[in-house]
């Protein structure tokens, strides 16, 4: 059997012919206590015996860094079975209060919405802003009634907006195998509950069905993602819901950022039971006045960050909680967005839109080719 290191954390493998030039290292308790091996060659992909134990297995290549200037890294150890199947970031959610209001919100941002339909027996609808597979969902609620008797995930969401009034809710990401998942779960933080059986009926009479995997039971405002699998081929829903041509040019959701209490206590899930690799173990939002670490699916980026004083993910913090903080979409021409959306390019030539002129959520707009 393989050992692992203490605290049951996986143990890595340093990949790139240049270790002495990387310092790119953990500091954090979490990481210190991993082992470093150094490779013969750059990005090898050859397993390799660790402590008398037997070869690992190469993972799918999503869970791969791209080669960088900062060399390659991945997570050695038998977790990394669960790793091909979280195989991209899916849709972020938003919270909105009323549904006709907010799309026609996001559609003066320059976006394209277009409306979704109906969740059966949950007393919720909502409108997708669609960039292919990827999206970002605008829910709310059609009969609270109805979204009581059921309970769970929608009471949740009743729940926070009423207190709110809206704003980020959750984001999910994307798995071909969910049961697969569950049966590797081995968080300590969070048991997982499903895969839960789901469907909505598109105002033109199409149904489409899915599957969820809920860590916690509830998907809203919690510091981890929930997975999804589509039960309704990728090909015909792109068929009947093709992505928009957005007039600010937006063309995907670039990454997410989820405000934690403690970075420590919740890498080790998105590590070890999703498989995600960590391309920055060190980022700072100074406009946050936040600091943690930025994780990588393809090209979809996660930032798990802290507090590192008074400022804008303490207020978010100490608001709604630990979850989805703010939500980052790639534009293809960030001047002519900024034109549209009438908000001046910042620090790094980024539009950040007031939450305000968002349903309460946090929009920042890139440039993304």
């Amino acid at each position: 059997m393989r050992p692992r290191v203490p605290g049951g954390l996986p143990t890595f493998r340093y990949q790139y012919p240049r270790a002495k030039e990387i310092r790119r290292q953990y500091d954090s308790e979490v990481l210190s206590r991993h082992r470093w091996e150094p490779t013969a060659e750059p990005f090898s992909l050859q397993p390799v015996s660790l402590a008398g134990g037997s070869p690992g297995r190469r993972p799918r290549s999503s869970i791969w860094r791209s080669p960088s200037e900062h060399g390659n890294w991945c997570a050695r150890d038998d977790y990394l079975q669960v790793t091909g199947n979280i195989s991209r970031f899916d849709h972020a959610v938003i919270a909105v209060a009323d549904l006709d209001s907010a799309v026609e919100t996001y559609r003066g941002l320059g976006f394209e919405v277009g409306m979704g339909g109906r969740h059966a027996g949950r007393g919720t609808h909502n409108a997708i802003i669609r960039f292919g597979l990827d999206y970002v969902e605008l829910i709310a609620i059609h009969d609270a009634d109805l979204g009581r008797a059921h309970g769970g995930n929608v009471n949740a969401l009743i729940s926070y907006l009423e207190r709110t009034g809206g704003g980020p809710l959750g984001f999910a990401l994307a798995a071909p195998d969910l049961q697969a998942v569950a049966s590797a779960w081995r968080s300590r933080l969070t048991p997982v509950a499903g895969p839960v059986d789901m469907e909505r009926v598109r105002p033109d009479g199409i149904r489409l069905r899915w599957r969820l995997l809920i860590p916690s039971g509830s998907a809203w405002r919690r510091p981890w993602p929930f997975l999804i699998q589509w039960e309704t081929p990728d090909r015909e829903r792109l068929e009947r819901d093709a992505g928009g041509r957005h007039r600010n040019g937006a063309n995907g959701v670039a990454g997410v950022t989820v405000v934690v209490r403690s970075v420590h206590d919740i890498l080790p899930l998105y590590v070890r039971d999703l498989g995600l690799a960590v391309e920055a173990e060190r980022v700072s939002e100074g406009s946050l006045a936040a600091r943690g670490t930025r994780l990588r699916l393809g090209s979809f980026r996660i930032d798990l960050l802290e507090p590192s004083g008074y400022g804008a993910a303490a207020d978010a913090l100490e608001r709604d909680g630990e979850g989805l903080f703010q939500i980052e979409i790639g534009v293809i021409d960030i001047h002519s967005a900024a034109a549209l959306v009438r908000v001046e390019p910042g620090e790094h030539s980024r539009i950040v839109i007031p939450s305000e002129r968002a349903c309460g959520a946090h929009l920042v707009l890139v440039a993304r080719n």
